[in-house]
Protein backbone atom coordinates (compact mmCIF):
# COMPACT_ATOMS: atom_id res chain seq x y z
CA UNK A 1 0.00 0.00 0.00
CA UNK A 2 1.94 3.71 -0.46
CA UNK A 3 1.43 6.93 1.04
CA UNK A 4 -1.12 8.48 2.53
CA UNK A 5 -3.51 10.64 -0.27
CA UNK A 6 -6.34 12.13 2.62
CA UNK A 7 -7.23 11.84 5.30
CA UNK A 8 -10.39 12.81 7.06
CA UNK A 9 -10.58 16.18 9.25
CA UNK A 10 -13.84 17.01 11.64
CA UNK A 11 -16.59 18.55 9.50
CA UNK A 12 -18.79 20.12 12.07
CA UNK A 13 -21.24 21.10 9.20
CA UNK A 14 -22.27 17.45 8.26
CA UNK A 15 -24.79 15.31 10.40
CA UNK A 16 -24.64 11.30 10.34
CA UNK A 17 -28.22 11.24 8.13
CA UNK A 18 -25.73 13.15 5.57
CA UNK A 19 -23.04 10.89 5.41
CA UNK A 20 -24.87 7.93 5.77
CA UNK A 21 -26.81 9.38 2.36
CA UNK A 22 -23.60 10.31 0.28
CA UNK A 23 -22.55 6.56 0.97
CA UNK A 24 -25.70 5.34 -0.31
CA UNK A 25 -25.71 6.92 -3.50
CA UNK A 26 -22.03 6.60 -4.20
CA UNK A 27 -22.59 2.62 -3.80
CA UNK A 28 -26.11 2.76 -5.46
CA UNK A 29 -24.40 4.68 -8.76
CA UNK A 30 -21.51 2.40 -8.44
CA UNK A 31 -18.62 4.64 -7.39
CA UNK A 32 -17.17 2.18 -4.77
CA UNK A 33 -15.93 -1.03 -4.96
CA UNK A 34 -14.49 -3.85 -3.02
CA UNK A 35 -11.72 -6.17 -2.78
CA UNK A 36 -9.76 -8.15 -0.12
CA UNK A 37 -6.77 -7.59 -1.79
CA UNK A 38 -5.28 -6.84 -5.24
CA UNK A 39 -5.47 -10.11 -6.40
CA UNK A 40 -8.84 -10.93 -5.98
CA UNK A 41 -12.23 -9.97 -7.37
CA UNK A 42 -13.59 -6.92 -7.73
CA UNK A 43 -17.30 -6.50 -6.07
CA UNK A 44 -19.56 -3.09 -6.46
CA UNK A 45 -21.09 -2.17 -3.16
CA UNK A 46 -24.25 -1.97 -3.90
CA UNK A 47 -26.24 -0.57 -0.61
CA UNK A 48 -25.01 0.16 3.38
CA UNK A 49 -26.91 -0.28 6.46
CA UNK A 50 -25.60 1.68 9.43
CA UNK A 51 -26.75 0.48 12.96
CA UNK A 52 -26.53 2.40 15.77
CA UNK A 53 -23.78 0.75 17.38
CA UNK A 54 -21.37 1.67 15.30
CA UNK A 55 -21.63 -1.10 12.70
CA UNK A 56 -21.93 -0.80 9.07
CA UNK A 57 -23.35 -3.62 6.42
CA UNK A 58 -21.56 -3.43 3.37
CA UNK A 59 -24.06 -5.73 0.96
CA UNK A 60 -22.03 -6.55 -2.54
CA UNK A 61 -22.29 -7.74 -6.08
CA UNK A 62 -22.90 -11.31 -5.88
CA UNK A 63 -19.80 -13.64 -6.69
CA UNK A 64 -19.59 -17.35 -6.42
CA UNK A 65 -18.59 -19.00 -3.14
CA UNK A 66 -18.06 -15.36 -1.17
CA UNK A 67 -20.40 -13.77 1.01
CA UNK A 68 -23.01 -11.44 -0.50
CA UNK A 69 -22.56 -8.68 2.86
CA UNK A 70 -19.98 -7.81 5.30
CA UNK A 71 -20.48 -6.48 8.59
CA UNK A 72 -17.27 -4.16 10.31
CA UNK A 73 -17.28 -1.99 13.02
CA UNK A 74 -16.82 1.95 12.81
CA UNK A 75 -15.73 1.90 16.79
CA UNK A 76 -13.07 -0.62 16.38
CA UNK A 77 -9.99 0.87 18.33
CA UNK A 78 -7.38 2.69 16.02
CA UNK A 79 -9.58 2.52 12.95
CA UNK A 80 -7.96 4.60 10.42
CA UNK A 81 -10.13 5.62 7.05
CA UNK A 82 -7.65 7.42 5.37
CA UNK A 83 -7.17 7.24 1.16
CA UNK A 84 -4.04 5.85 0.07
CA UNK A 85 -2.39 5.37 -3.12
CA UNK A 86 -3.54 1.47 -4.36
CA UNK A 87 -0.70 0.64 -7.53
CA UNK A 88 -2.54 3.28 -10.49
CA UNK A 89 -5.66 3.77 -8.16
CA UNK A 90 -6.47 4.49 -4.31
CA UNK A 91 -7.87 2.67 -1.55
CA UNK A 92 -9.04 2.89 1.83
CA UNK A 93 -7.90 -0.17 3.69
CA UNK A 94 -9.84 -1.78 6.66
CA UNK A 95 -9.50 -4.75 8.55
CA UNK A 96 -10.56 -7.26 6.29
CA UNK A 97 -12.24 -5.14 3.71
CA UNK A 98 -11.00 -2.27 1.13
CA UNK A 99 -12.96 0.01 -0.52
CA UNK A 100 -11.47 1.60 -4.12
CA UNK A 101 -12.56 4.14 -6.38
CA UNK A 102 -11.67 7.40 -7.62
CA UNK A 103 -9.83 9.77 -5.37
CA UNK A 104 -12.57 12.41 -5.24
CA UNK A 105 -15.01 9.64 -4.45
CA UNK A 106 -13.49 8.22 -1.88
CA UNK A 107 -12.47 11.09 0.04
CA UNK A 108 -15.85 11.90 -0.05
CA UNK A 109 -16.34 8.29 1.66
CA UNK A 110 -13.50 9.01 4.25
CA UNK A 111 -14.65 11.96 5.09
CA UNK A 112 -18.75 10.42 5.67
CA UNK A 113 -17.13 7.47 7.52
CA UNK A 114 -15.55 9.54 10.07
CA UNK A 115 -18.49 11.12 10.44
CA UNK A 116 -20.35 8.27 11.20
CA UNK A 117 -17.80 7.21 13.09
CA UNK A 118 -17.99 10.45 15.55
CA UNK A 119 -21.76 10.21 15.56
CA UNK A 120 -21.66 7.21 16.73
CA UNK A 121 -19.25 7.04 19.06
CA UNK A 122 -20.76 7.26 22.45
CA UNK A 123 -24.27 7.47 21.52
CA UNK A 124 -26.40 6.75 24.74
CA UNK A 125 -24.49 9.17 26.95
CA UNK A 126 -24.77 11.85 24.14
CA UNK A 127 -28.68 11.29 23.37
CA UNK A 128 -28.92 10.97 27.64
CA UNK A 129 -27.15 14.04 28.40
CA UNK A 130 -29.30 15.96 25.14
CA UNK A 131 -32.56 14.69 26.60
CA UNK A 132 -32.30 16.01 29.62
CA UNK A 133 -31.01 19.45 28.84
CA UNK A 134 -34.06 19.41 26.79
CA UNK A 135 -36.29 18.95 29.86
CA UNK A 136 -35.85 22.67 30.64
CA UNK A 137 -36.48 23.79 27.51
CA UNK A 138 -39.78 22.02 26.79
CA UNK A 139 -40.58 22.98 30.60
CA UNK A 140 -40.28 27.06 28.95
CA UNK A 141 -42.52 26.08 26.21
CA UNK A 142 -45.09 24.71 27.92
CA UNK A 143 -45.50 27.56 30.14
CA UNK A 144 -46.00 29.99 27.31
CA UNK A 145 -49.34 31.24 27.00
CA UNK A 146 -48.43 32.15 23.30
CA UNK A 147 -46.06 29.91 21.62
CA UNK A 148 -43.57 30.98 19.43
CA UNK A 149 -44.70 30.65 15.40
CA UNK A 150 -42.73 28.97 13.25
CA UNK A 151 -40.77 31.14 10.59
CA UNK A 152 -40.78 31.19 6.72
CA UNK A 153 -37.43 29.33 7.07
CA UNK A 154 -38.23 26.63 9.44
CA UNK A 155 -41.45 26.01 7.52
CA UNK A 156 -39.12 25.87 4.05
CA UNK A 157 -37.28 22.86 5.74
CA UNK A 158 -40.71 20.94 6.64
CA UNK A 159 -42.20 20.97 3.48
CA UNK A 160 -38.81 19.97 2.18
CA UNK A 161 -38.26 17.03 4.90
CA UNK A 162 -42.03 16.07 4.03
CA UNK A 163 -41.46 15.77 0.43
CA UNK A 164 -38.58 13.20 0.66
CA UNK A 165 -40.51 11.48 3.23
CA UNK A 166 -43.17 10.79 0.76
CA UNK A 167 -40.43 9.51 -1.73
CA UNK A 168 -38.98 7.70 0.83
CA UNK A 169 -35.72 9.03 1.08
CA UNK A 170 -35.08 8.55 4.75
CA UNK A 171 -31.80 10.31 5.24
CA UNK A 172 -32.66 13.60 3.60
CA UNK A 173 -35.56 13.99 5.22
CA UNK A 174 -33.74 13.22 8.75
CA UNK A 175 -31.50 15.77 7.72
CA UNK A 176 -33.90 18.45 6.63
CA UNK A 177 -36.21 18.31 10.19
CA UNK A 178 -32.99 18.83 11.91
CA UNK A 179 -32.42 21.44 10.52
CA UNK A 180 -35.82 22.55 11.35
CA UNK A 181 -35.52 22.05 14.82
CA UNK A 182 -31.84 24.24 14.69
CA UNK A 183 -33.88 27.69 13.65
CA UNK A 184 -36.23 26.56 16.57
CA UNK A 185 -36.08 23.82 18.92
CA UNK A 186 -40.10 24.23 20.12
CA UNK A 187 -42.01 26.30 18.14
CA UNK A 188 -42.68 22.76 15.36
CA UNK A 189 -42.72 20.04 18.03
CA UNK A 190 -44.19 17.53 15.01
CA UNK A 191 -40.66 17.05 13.65
CA UNK A 192 -39.71 15.55 16.66
CA UNK A 193 -42.61 13.25 16.09
CA UNK A 194 -41.41 12.54 12.48
CA UNK A 195 -37.89 12.39 13.14
CA UNK A 196 -38.65 9.50 15.61
CA UNK A 197 -40.67 7.91 12.84
CA UNK A 198 -38.26 8.37 10.23
CA UNK A 199 -35.36 7.33 12.60
CA UNK A 200 -37.25 4.06 13.40
CA UNK A 201 -37.63 3.42 9.51
CA UNK A 202 -33.80 3.61 9.00
CA UNK A 203 -33.89 0.87 12.73
CA UNK A 204 -31.90 3.69 14.36
CA UNK A 205 -34.06 3.00 17.38
CA UNK A 206 -32.38 4.10 20.05
CA UNK A 207 -32.40 8.16 18.37
CA UNK A 208 -36.43 7.27 17.49
CA UNK A 209 -36.83 7.23 21.18
CA UNK A 210 -35.24 9.97 22.08
CA UNK A 211 -36.89 12.22 19.45
CA UNK A 212 -40.25 10.57 20.61
CA UNK A 213 -39.16 11.41 23.99
CA UNK A 214 -38.92 15.04 23.15
CA UNK A 215 -42.30 15.38 21.22
CA UNK A 216 -44.12 14.33 24.55
CA UNK A 217 -42.16 16.50 26.76
CA UNK A 218 -43.23 19.23 24.81
CA UNK A 219 -47.33 18.21 23.60
CA UNK A 220 -47.68 15.91 26.48
CA UNK A 221 -51.34 15.97 25.85
CA UNK A 222 -51.45 15.67 22.49
CA UNK A 223 -53.91 13.66 20.67
CA UNK A 224 -51.44 11.46 19.18
CA UNK A 225 -49.35 10.67 22.22
CA UNK A 226 -50.62 7.61 23.32
CA UNK A 227 -49.79 6.15 20.63
CA UNK A 228 -45.91 8.17 20.65
CA UNK A 229 -45.85 6.29 23.75
CA UNK A 230 -46.12 3.10 22.69
CA UNK A 231 -44.15 3.42 19.81
CA UNK A 232 -41.09 4.03 22.70
CA UNK A 233 -42.17 0.93 23.89
CA UNK A 234 -42.05 -0.66 20.72
CA UNK A 235 -38.28 0.56 19.90
CA UNK A 236 -37.38 -0.47 23.65
CA UNK A 237 -37.87 -3.59 22.85
CA UNK A 238 -36.41 -3.59 19.09
CA UNK A 239 -33.27 -2.08 21.04
CA UNK A 240 -33.12 -4.73 23.39
CA UNK A 241 -32.99 -7.49 20.75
Amino acid sequence: MGKVAYRPVPRPDMTCAVAVDDILNAARAGKIYTATGPFTPVRHITNIIVNENGTVRWELTPEPGLPRAFDMSLLAPRQDFAVNEWGPSWAITLPGFMIAGNLPNLTKVADDLYVIQQSMENLPEKQDKELALFQTIAAKYRALTIKPPVSEEQRKFVVQANAFNERKEYTKAIDLYQKAIEVDPVSYPPAYFNLALLSAQMQWFKSAIRYMKQYLLLVPDAKDARSGQDKIYEWEAMVDK
